[in-house]
């Protein structure tokens, strides 16, 4: 990913909906709605899956 914040007249490589998408995450995340795993959390739980 290039370009995501752009100067204007730069073109942003996302399109539209991919924006939004990460626009989306980033308000999830500054809101405290994500949760986040280190590698060795995932890697736990994927092995007791």
């Amino acid at each position: 990913m290039k370009i995501y914040k752009h100067d204007v007249g730069e073109q942003s490589l996302l399109t539209k909906g991919q924006k939004a998408e990460l626009d989306k995450t980033l308000s999830e995340h500054k809101a405290g709605k994500l949760k986040y795993y280190s590698i060795e959390q995932a890697r736990a739980i994927i092995n007791s899956k």
